[in-house]
């Protein structure tokens, strides 16, 4: 008796075992769970390739990247933009000169709008076409800075914002710090494009080229990044 006893003590105590050894497998088995997004400052910086002519020139190949380097397209722009603009605008049969800079990496970009957008053009003056840094300029000047993407295919106003700034000729170069607050509704949208927009207006003559090296253009755009 004392033997049957023995067996069947072993045979539950096997059993426990057993179960224990299935129950630390499935625990094994178990996927982990998918890392929470972090808020980052991602820091874009905007490049051109050439310098072909402003605008949406597709061969300059202008953008926001997450990547810096040298770019065979600095100062760039229209010199003569500011005046230009507003003829034009004001006769209501053109669009405004604009540079448009999509964002080339990075994407899909998921938005953190807790925080604004924010960023630094460094803008620079060169009379009628003349070598930058002459100091032949002036006027008040008005960069227009437009947000636009695209988020589930459909296009969405991210958000604007206008810097202004006196250029006179006692200085060719300008840091123009600019800040988009977000509507929070954009909060953690997803978007599968991202593009800035810059158009100079104002009475201003002889300003309007980029400077994207020394010291670089940047733009800082608040994210959701899983890492």
């Amino acid at each position: 008796m004392r033997a049957r006893k023995l067996a069947v003590t072993a045979l539950a105590m096997g059993l426990v075992v057993g179960s224990l050894g299935v129950a630390e497998a499935a625990k094994k088995k178990k996927k982990p769970k998918p890392a929470a997004p972090v808020a980052v400052d991602q820091t874009f910086y905007m490049r051109r390739d050439a310098c072909t002519g402003a605008g949406a020139d597709s061969a300059d190949n202008a953008r926001l990247s997450l990547v810096d380097g040298v770019d065979e397209g600095n100062l760039c722009g229209w010199g003569e933009s500011g005046l230009l603009n507003e003829a034009v605008i004001a006769s209501g049969q053109l669009d405004a000169v604009a540079d448009v800079w999509p964002v080339a990496d990075g994407l899909p970009l998921t938005v953190d709008a807790t925080k604004p957008i924010s960023g630094k053009l460094q803008m620079v003056s060169s009379f009628l076409g003349a070598a930058p840094d002459n100091g032949l300029a002036g006027g008040n000047v008005e960069v227009v800075i437009d947000f636009t993407g695209v988020s589930g295919g459909e296009e969405v106003v991210v958000g604007t914002a206008t810097a202004s700034y006196q250029v006179t000729p006692a200085s060719s170069r300008y840091e123009v710090p600019f800040e988009i607050k977000l509507d929070g509704a954009l909060d953690k949208k997803s978007f599968e494009a991202l593009t800035m927009t810059t158009t100079i207006r104002g009475a201003n003559f002889g300003h309007g080229l980029y400077e994207l090296d020394q010291p670089a253009s940047t733009v800082v755009i608040p994210s959701w990044v899983v890492r």
